[in-house]
This record gives structure tokens, sequence and C-alpha cells, in this order.
């Protein structure tokens, strides 16, 4: 199950790690409130004063309808009086409706799992694993890349698995107009099969590959040089005594 973080704001605590359970509904990660809070405080006393000004409207809504059975005001008077009566209703329709869009955007602060899977962010890559075995472990290049191929193949499955069961109504598909989307279907699951393929067999060994190509730079950049001392010819007019 992806997990993506970005663009929702400050992160500020990372509560899954790599590979690991969850269930539904168990928190993953918190971004920071403050923001939508501040936008739900805001909307929460544009109706409060919303609503004082209804009741205002309300109030000189019944004393002009009194004025106006006496035919002491206008009918314009009245009418207006009426309005804002509706007006301010609406508004506090309106704002009620924000209250609940930033209470809906507050909540999105904390991450929650929608299904029960394996969390994994987007990078899969079994690389990644082995480059930082390899650099915060002190693993050799054959052992990070054997961690990883470990650590990392329930994640890649599990991906590789659900795209590919997404695409079999498209590959199978049967019907008007199947035969216009079968070969993008057969060429998603195809896509997918030759991918998984890569990853778990060609990866480890073009890992290796540059691994060696990299140690073999580092000794032709790291030779020493060999310098010879340079032999001085003696001074002419002194002698050996």
């Amino acid at each position: 199950m992806p997990i993506y973080l970005d663009g929702l704001g400050t992160v500020q605590q990372v509560l899954f790690s790599e590979g690991q359970d969850v269930k539904t509904g168990d928190l993953l990660a918190i971004v920071d409130p403050r923001p939508y809070q501040a936008a739900l405080d805001q909307a929460i006393a544009k109706k409060s004063q919303d609503e004082a000004q209804l009741a205002n409207a309300k109030v000189t809504l019944a004393r002009n309808t009194d004025l106006m059975n006496k035919k002491v005001i206008a009918q314009s008077d009245f009418d207006t009086s009426k309005y804002s009566v509706d007006q301010f209703q609406s508004a506090v329709q309106a704002d009620q409706a924000a209250i609940e869009s930033a209470r809906t955007n507050l909540d999105y602060t904390q991450i929650k799992s929608p299904i029960v899977g394996i969390v994994k962010k987007n990078a899969i890559m079994m690389v990644d694993f082995a480059l930082d075995a390899e650099r915060n472990e002190g693993l050799s290049p054959e052992e990070s890349i054997y961690q990883a191929c470990l650590v990392r193949f329930r994640p890649i499955m599990m991906t590789t698995l659900a795209a590919m069961f997404g695409a079999l109504p498209l590959a199978i598909g049967m019907g008007i107009g199947s035969e216009l989307r079968r070969p993008l279907g057969i060429a998603i699951v195809g896509g997918l099969i030759v991918s998984q393929i890569l990853t778990l067999y060609a990866t480890p060994v073009i890992y290796l590959a540059l691994d060696q190509l990299r140690q073999r730079k580092n000794k032709r950049t790291s030779r020493a040089i060999d310098l010879h001392p340079i032999a001085w010819p003696p001074l002419s007019g002194s002698a050996a005594r």
C-alpha cells in the first residue's frame, strides 16, 4: 500500500516502518495540524458572528411586522428586514459548510491505514535498502543486496500482484469493446511480469557488477605514486677526506 506524504504539510511524526504489518485504522503519520485548526476556529467564529446578526435581523423583522400591520412603516422597509433574515440564514448555512470542510481537512492530518496490508513507501527498489545497509551497518555488497532481497520481497510482490490482478479484467475481458481493451491489459500484465523478473533477478547482478567497477576505479585513483630520491652530484672543489 503506497504512502505519499508530500504536499500535505509538515510531517511531525511517522509511525510506521518499512514492511510493517498494519490493520485498518492504525495511525501511520501525523501532519502539523495547526494551520487546519486555525482555519476551523476561524470558520466557527464566522458562524457565531452571522448567527448573532441573524438573531438581530429576526428581532427587527418581528418589530417591523407589527409596525407593518399598523401601517406605520413602508412596504419597502418591511421587505428589507425580511430579506436580511434570509440573507443571514444563508450565511449561517454557508458557515456550517465551511466548518465541516475545515474539520475534514483537520482529520486528514492524522493519516490512518484504510485497509489491512503491508506498509511501504514509494522507493521499494532493493538498491535503496542495500546501499543503506552497506553504509550504515557495514555490510559487504553481497550481504547487503542479499538482505535487501529478503526484506523487499514481500512489498515488491504485493505491489506487482495487486497491479496485475487489477489489469486481469482487461486482459481476459469479454463482451462489446473487449477487443479494444484486451491488448492494453495484456501489455500491462506482461510488463509487470517482465519488470518483476528484472527486479528480483537482474537487479542484484547489476548491483554487484557496478560495485566491482567502483572498487576497481577506487584502486586506480588511490594507487600511490612511487617517488625515487634524487641523487645530487657532489660539489666541485669538495674533496673526500
